[in-house]
């Protein structure tokens, strides 16, 4: 009896830990998305992509770095170098999306060719469909951040940023969609498809993708590599854009 005594007592003492751990880390999560959000707000995100931005989850967006062999995590609303998110980044993702996947990531800037002059924005960075919640070794061990994986070809490849050298930092802006079961029949962005004026909020209604469940956005401004001048949209080639420059 006195056996059976303790291991009831310790199976109780572990579900109310257990249980206190997680309210815990349901608060630590709201407070998050509360902070994303108000950086969201802060910088106009919102009003000029037309989206609805009620994130149920946080996107973390993290940018290898060759000569250290690291990884940078991006904040919201934080500035980075150029050269710091030259190659393409990995995502992971903390909370509750109520599915696996797949989810739709889109990355785009709306300051283009400079955030005084819009005129070509939005300017797609990447797209990329059909992620999903890997629960391989290692996919929880990042205080409940779940990698985000991809076997399928980008629909519009990475992009580096490349603002031209007399403009203030633009705002690149990274978001998270459900993503609906017929979205790999939409022909409306293709590898071929220019990148420039990408109407988001057009294309999300019409692909049924509906409003981003979460995002995360960067700053990034030009250096000493960036171009003077960035080359008309309707005479440039996709492989052009990658030695004249574009945003």
């Amino acid at each position: 009896m006195q056996l059976l005594h303790f291991l009831f007592l310790v199976t109780a003492l572990f579900s109310l830990c257990n249980a206190h751990h997680n309210h815990n880390h349901h608060h630590t999560a709201s407070r998050e998305l509360a902070a994303v959000v108000r950086k969201f707000e802060e910088y106009k995100i919102p009003e000029e992509l037309g989206i609805i931005f009620q994130p149920r989850v946080q996107l973390h967006v993290l940018f290898p770095q060759n000569t250290t062999n690291t990884l940078i995590s991006v904040t919201p609303g934080e500035q980075l170098q150029r050269n710091e998110t030259a190659l393409a980044p990995s995502y992971r993702m903390t909370g509750e999306a109520g599915t696996d996947g797949p989810f739709l990531i889109v990355m785009v800037d709306p300051d283009a060719p400079t955030p005084q002059n819009r005129s070509y924005s939005l300017v797609r960075h990447f797209m990329g469909g059909n992620y999903v919640v890997s629960h391989g070794k290692g996919s929880r061990r990042h205080h409940h951040q779940h990698n985000l994986m991809n076997v399928t070809e980008a629909i519009a490849p990475y992009h580096g940023a490349r603002p031209i050298l007399s403009s203030d930092p633009h705002r690149y802006i990274f978001l998270i969609y459900n993503q609906p079961p017929d979205f790999d029949r939409q022909t409306l962005v293709t590898p071929a498809t220019s990148r420039f004026f990408f109407n988001l909020s057009s294309f999300a209604s019409a692909t049924g993708l509906g409003q981003p469940i979460g995002g995360n956005f960067m700053l990034v401004g030009p250096d000493a590599s960036s171009p003077i001048s960035i080359a008309s949209p309707a005479t440039t080639s996709t492989t052009r854009h990658e030695t004249v420059g574009w945003t």
